[in-house]
């Protein structure tokens, strides 16, 4: 949604810049642009500053008039190609975990788990040591990878499986493990 929305003030300074024949545009043009670079006045509203701040945009987009669909929709689908898809995407399409073991790796790689130092972010009192370890505080960069316990889970997972893999280290290592040994895997 933020996407479109982003797309449609595209599309309104497109509308500006080429002086569509709209009341609108005329009365900006009259009040806050006045025959000077529309892209100077700091005395407009914040709606217009929000629609001159998307000069970027539409400058990086090469629009086709003639071009089937609406203006709209092309500034969405090149701010969609431009959005940067994340390196794990494979581990989440054609998945045949539970639900539950779906979203929770879902929250897992955006991290969004809620862990102590998350809680603590959003103001709840909380002890932040790790309550496996109580060594270390808990975040899930700990929790996954750092804590004893998970460097213990992480050995015996690799012996199991006959991995002869080093136990991911970091946060970056531990998502490039998992991209490259589930891929296609359920």
């Amino acid at each position: 949604m933020q996407v479109w929305n982003k797309a449609v003030v595209a599309k309104l300074y497109w509308d500006l810049a080429n002086k569509e024949n709209k009341l609108w545009i005329k009365w900006i043009h009259t009040y806050y642009i006045k025959g000077q670079s529309m892209w100077q006045d700091k005395q407009a509203s914040w709606m217009i500053r929000k629609i001159m701040s998307a000069k970027h945009t539409i400058d990086q987009i090469h629009l086709m008039q003639g071009k089937k669909g609406s203006m709209i929709r092309q500034i969405y689908l090149y701010m969609i190609w431009e959005l940067q898809r994340p390196d794990w995407k494979c581990l989440m399409f054609n998945n045949a975990a539970r639900p539950k073991a779906y979203f929770t790796m879902w929250l897992m790689l955006n991290k969004k788990l809620v862990t102590v130092d998350r809680l603590a972010k959003w103001g709840v009192e909380v002890n932040k040591t790790c309550i496996l370890c109580k060594k270390a505080e808990e975040t899930i960069h700990h929790m996954i990878i750092q804590c004893q316990f998970a460097r213990k889970l992480w050995e015996r997972l690799f012996k199991w499986s006959h991995q002869l893999s080093v136990v991911p280290m970091t946060w970056g290592q531990f998502i490039q493990w998992s991209i490259q040994h589930g891929k296609g895997k359920t």
